[in-house]
């Protein structure tokens, strides 16, 4: 799982479904994701500077619910009064993969 930056995507998703356009998600779609809102964040980042348990600590910033790729386009298009059109694609056919693992535009 892993938390992802969502105003651009959102912009995309929102784009694609009130154009009745299909909506490009890297294969298999079910990626599990976060959707953290920025102020979340850095309120996260700001607890860590002179926490002198955090030093040397790897952190995973993000909420503890999530989401599909494919949810996500769901739920935009619930909002949107719209039946979203999600198209899978494989992210290493297309020349977007790294390593096997189901990543690219518009997700990066």
């Amino acid at each position: 799982m892993r938390s992802i930056s969502c105003g651009k995507v959102h912009d995309f998703c929102m784009c694609c479904c009130r154009r009745d356009r299909p909506v490009p998600l890297p294969e298999p779609g079910v990626q599990l994701v976060t959707l953290t809102h920025i102020k979340d964040v850095a309120s996260m980042l700001a607890a860590v500077p002179g926490n002198h348990a955090a030093i040397g600590q790897h952190y995973n910033v993000c909420s503890d619910r999530a989401v599909t790729f494919q949810g996500i386009v769901k739920a935009i298009g619930k909002a949107l009064s719209k039946e979203p059109r999600i198209v899978l694609y494989n992210p290493e056919e297309v020349g977007s993969g790294k390593g096997g693992k189901a990543e690219g535009f518009p997700f990066r």
